[in-house]
């Protein structure tokens, strides 16, 4: 017997199935091994409910009926390499960007902002297009200054066995110094007995 609800199409959905009536819709299965879980009707591969180019009920995807939206299917986002409108390196329609046909002005594209390491404009050591350094480091000045790191090894009796023991470590700063800007730069190394900590 339908329910009153149900008769005037007020079903009370759980995926494919009513709860009240048991009436069955095709587009909310969910298959696994071939039968769907909900409503135990058994369904092959073949029987997919397509929007478009999209299974509702599995999501599996064909490549026909799709659905462009400027370059690229709007169900799916498969791209219509056919559909771009360039004007040099980029799309029109959805601002894809391509690596050909750029319009170079020194190292930068004027369209797409792209940066080639070629035809920078050096101000010293910095390009004014695009911010690349480029620097000539030399050894400028040299600082070694060391640590004594405590370590406590237990013999496993009482705190007062501790024995406390130390290492000396060797911190070398190293000052680099551009000798074309000016600009400095330090790295620091730490040494212990047996070599770079």
């Amino acid at each position: 017997m339908k329910n009153i609800f149900c008769s005037i199409g007020f079903h009370k959905w759980l995926l494919c199935k009513c709860l009240r009536c048991g009436k069955i819709r095709k587009n909310y299965h969910i298959i696994v091994n071939g039968t769907c879980i909900t409503c135990s009707e058994e369904l092959t591969e073949h029987q997919h409910d397509w929007i478009a180019c999209k299974c509702r009920t599995c999501g599996s995807t064909r490549d026909t009926n799709h659905i462009w939206d400027t370059c690229y299917c709007a169900i799916c986002g498969k791209e219509n390499i056919d559909a771009h409108v360039w004007t040099n390196c980029i799309c029109k329609l959805c601002n894809k960007i391509r690596d050909k046909d750029h319009k170079w002005a020194g190292c930068i594209c004027e369209i797409c902002g792209k940066i080639r390491d070629m035809e920078h404009d050096w101000d010293q050591c910095i390009c004014k297009k695009c911010g690349k350094e480029e620097h000539i480091w030399e050894v400028f000045e040299e600082r070694t200054h060391s640590e004594f790191p405590i370590t406590y090894k237990s013999s496993g009796g009482l705190s007062s066995d501790r024995q406390i023991e130390y290492e000396q470590i060797s911190i070398v700063d190293i000052t680099y110094k551009c000798n074309k800007c000016g600009k400095e730069k330090t790295v620091s190394e730490r040494y212990g007995p047996t070599g770079i900590v």
